[in-house]
């Protein structure tokens, strides 16, 4: 590090290159100050890149407070939102298990912070699973919370999505299932009123190159009426099995030189 922050010195560079060489040395002068300093390096391990700005920090316990006092927004508004949410009526599927992922989050920060040692999922979990494929560098403490942070949200959506199929909805009292077929025979009348308006908006359109023949008109509509009540006949489970027990009787009663064309 040493050896690379001397290398982009602005003075080892041409007039051209220098403000590129000034900004990459300013980098390289920084992650060098970080590195060395044993308290630097624990706050940038725990709150990330946004800790070189904490100027007035000097000990652990002064990152640790800038820290908190930075998270310590993000929390209560996402608190309050939960809390101002469920009142409100919008999230009540699984408001036990939301409130309890965010209390999990809350407890899982704190802890990763205030420790000297990585956490446990990062240190043997995830950091050994990366050294072994060798497509990813290694999880510090604050990369391994802010994927607590994305999967906690995915948790937050699948069961907002996921506890209404799995609440019990059926009615238990009397009172509650009356109300609940009351409802039914409601959709169901709804329905066959759509139906019935779609099938005359349909009869219509096809009866219209008649209208001005009443003769014609009254034949198709009796053709029209003859076939639907033949088709809704027919397609009564009994009556079916009548008209079949009807023609098997007939074919076995044929000569037996006509049942092969019946």
């Amino acid at each position: 590090m040493v050896n690379r922050t001397i290398r982009f010195h602005p003075d080892k560079v041409s007039a051209a290159d220098r403000p590129a060489a000034e900004a990459r040395f300013l980098h390289l002068k920084i992650a060098r100050d970080v590195l060395v300093d044993p308290i630097k390096r624990f706050a940038y391990d725990r709150f990330g890149p946004d800790m070189v700005g904490w100027r007035h920090c000097s000990t652990i316990r002064d990152f640790i407070a800038a820290g908190a006092q930075t998270l310590l927004p993000y929390y209560a508004l996402s608190a309050i939102s939960l809390v101002v949410l469920g009142v409100l009526g919008y999230l009540e599927a699984g408001r036990y298990w939301r409130f309890l992922v965010f209390a999990a989050m809350i407890v899982f920060e704190t802890h990763t912070i205030m420790r000297p040692t990585f956490p446990a999922i990062a240190a043997k979990l995830l950091n050994p699973i990366f050294r072994t494929l060798g497509t990813h560098p290694e999880f510090l403490p604050f990369q391994t919370l802010e994927l607590a942070r994305k999967i906690a949200i995915a948790i937050f959506i699948a069961v907002q999505q996921i506890s209404p199929m799995l609440r019990d909805t059926a009615p238990t009292t009397p009172q509650a299932i009356e109300l609940h077929q009351n409802q039914q025979i409601n959709r169901i009348n709804m329905l066959l009123t759509d139906s019935d308006n779609e099938l005359s908006r349909l009869l219509g359109l096809e009866l219209a190159p008649f209208q001005g023949d009443e003769q014609t008109l009254s034949q198709a509509k009796l053709r029209v009426r003859d076939w639907m009540v033949q088709n809704t006949i027919n397609n009564v489970p009994e009556v079916r099995d009548a008209i079949g027990r009807v023609r098997e009787r007939k074919r076995q009663e044929a000569p037996p030189g006509a049942r092969g064309t019946k």
